[in-house]
């Protein structure tokens, strides 16, 4: 049997979820939390294999509530069970210690098929979520490569500083900016400043 625990903070969400799983017999929800803090409560009592956990919550959200799980029960699997497909969102989420997600948006097939999934083998990602998962550690090797100066050069982009200004500032010829750039372009895969802006933004790659 496969002990599950929802956290959600939508009791008409919990509730589906529920009925959707009433009739599986080797997976029973033996609790259901409205939010993280509720959650890591329960889970001083409970010891379930698979926690199935929402990200925006109150009080405690499911970034804060996988970070802690992870690490006092790093037994019980998570899986995000979220709205989101942002690879903003799947790679905090990874960090904090989830093993899988999904949308809230699959059938009843692929939520039992994950849960399955997630106890036997580890790990669970829908076909769409791997592709975004994939892409965001492609998007982290890249970010790893970039330096310390060039981090600082793409703060002072993102602030509109002038090739003059940015040279001025850190005491440095505008040629030796110019290269800056475009390694920093080259290394990141983009195609000019502006998407450089953009990416920097998204990514949070600048103070």
């Amino acid at each position: 049997m496969i002990k599950v625990i929802l956290a959600d903070d939508h009791k008409i969400f919990r509730e589906g979820v529920i009925s959707l799983l009433k009739g599986v017999n080797d997976i029973k929800i033996i609790a259901e939390a409205r939010d993280g803090l509720e959650l890591l409560n329960l889970l001083k009592g409970l010891k379930p294999d698979v926690v199935l956990l929402d990200i925006e919550m109150p009080n405690k959200n499911g970034i804060d509530a996988a970070k802690e799980i992870a690490q006092t029960y790093p037994e019980i699997k998570i899986m995000v069970l979220s709205m989101h497909k942002q690879s903003a969102f799947i790679k905090q989420m990874l960090m904090a210690g989830a093993s899988g997600y999904v949308q809230k948006d699959i059938g009843k097939e692929e939520l039992i098929k994950a849960i399955h999934t997630i106890k036997k083998e580890g790990s669970y990602f829908t076909q769409e979520m791997s592709r975004i998962a994939l892409l965001s550690l492609k998007d982290k090797k890249k970010e790893e490569q970039i330096t310390g100066r060039e981090r600082e050069i793409i703060g002072l982009i993102v602030d509109q500083h002038t090739t003059e200004e940015i040279a001025n500032l850190l005491n440095i010829s505008k040629h030796t900016v110019e290269s800056h750039r475009q390694n920093i372009l080259l290394k990141l895969e983009l195609k000019n400043t502006a998407g450089l802006v953009k990416y920097a933004i998204e990514n949070k790659i600048c103070k």
